[in-house]
């Protein structure tokens, strides 16, 4: 129950990361800061969508 429940949360830290990527024009680093999460999680979920 636990790991599902940290599995969503870390959906969702994704998915705001990735509103913030296609809708702003912040840099990784403001990204991190606002969702939480480390520079390397924003340049993760960065590689991963599409162009």
């Amino acid at each position: 129950m636990e790991r599902a429940k940290k599995e969503g949360v870390e959906q969702e830290k994704r998915l705001f990361v990735i509103r913030l990527l296609t809708k702003t024009n912040f840099i990784a680093e403001q990204i991190a800061d606002m969702a939480g999460v480390s520079v390397a999680f924003v340049e993760q979920v960065k590689k991963t969508m599409p162009s």
